[in-house]
């Protein structure tokens, strides 16, 4: 399920991060796990940290549901891996596999809350969650199929 909604009702998801790990914070039953941008993080890195963070919040008591947010221009934007070898390349796809089944094994909903370019491991995450809320200025694509 897609929702457009205007900047304007967005004001607010959207705060700066400056650490470079992921950070839950809790508001009520809503746990907001806010994920930094601006290429900061390795792919490893940020699967690692979401896998954890998603783990943590399965067995957390009294959270009824998760708001998935980023930062900046994009949703979540990590450093590119273009040194991969194809076998470090399926054992990160696997790792990655993991971080998205332990979203999707919550066991509660799961809201992205995105704005402007949404991409790669970004658009991945989303797609895993039970909802996407995105605003007007926000764009979808994988491009490492154009590569």
């Amino acid at each position: 399920m897609c929702i457009l909604l205007s900047a304007e009702n967005l004001e607010g998801i959207f705060l700066a991060m400056p650490e470079k790990a992921c950070r839950i914070e809790l508001e009520g039953p809503v746990a907001r796990l806010r994920i930094p941008g601006g290429e900061q993080l390795s792919r490893r890195d940020l699967l690692g940290q979401l896998r954890k963070q998603f783990e943590q919040l399965a067995v957390k008591e009294g959270v009824r549901g998760v708001l998935v947010c980023g930062q900046g221009a994009q949703f979540c934007q990590v450093a590119a891996d273009a040194s991969l070898t194809p076998s470090d390349a399926a054992r990160l796809s696997a790792f990655g596999q993991e971080a998205l089944c332990a979203l999707e094994g919550l066991g509660k909903p799961v809201v992205a809350a995105l704005s402007g370019e949404v991409t790669g491991l970004g658009l991945e995450l989303a797609l895993a969650c039970s909802f996407i809320v995105a605003d007007h200025s926000s764009r979808f694509g994988f491009p490492e199929i154009s590569q």
